[in-house]
């Protein structure tokens, strides 16, 4: 039986690559009635700037309006902008994919992470499944939703 006694950590060496990894298991319900086992995995402390490195959210852009109390032009954020929804909206799937892509223990055929997408897109994933299998990495990760963004 494992004791519940919290250990001190006092050193870490390369030896140790991957000793705080965990692993579980996703269990996907299809409207069918079909249950798909998924094994997944922790994502590492660097998950955020992997994530900035390859789809970084973009800028809010303004609008410049001119405040009579104050006689400046103001900047003020315009996040309902169309073209901005669209780039947000593009970004978090392109996360979500990553975090699939990264938290799945299993091969995803495809030589790049284009090509690993299409797989993903062409098995047919309800976006709710999908949805809920990139909860499970986060969850099995101890990331809640708004580190991730």
């Amino acid at each position: 039986m494992m004791s519940n006694k919290p250990v001190e950590l006092k050193k870490l060496s390369k030896s140790d690559a991957g000793k705080f990894q965990q692993t579980g298991q996703s269990i996907l319900k299809l409207a069918n009635g079909q249950e798909v086992v998924i094994n997944i995995k922790s994502l590492g402390v660097n998950l955020q700037e992997r994530l900035e490195d390859e789809w970084p959210y973009p800028e809010v852009p303004t609008i410049k309006r001119f405040n009579r109390q104050t006689q400046a032009w103001e900047y003020i954020p315009n996040d309902s902008d169309a073209e901005y929804q669209r780039n947000l909206k593009e970004v978090n799937t392109m996360r979500t994919y990553h975090i699939v892509r990264w938290g799945v223990d299993l091969d995803i055929e495809g030589e790049n992470f284009e090509e690993k997408v299409k797989t993903l897109i062409g098995s047919g994933f309800p976006v709710g499944a999908f949805s809920k299998l990139a909860e499970d990495i986060m969850k099995l990760s101890q990331v809640d939703q708004e580190t991730f963004q």
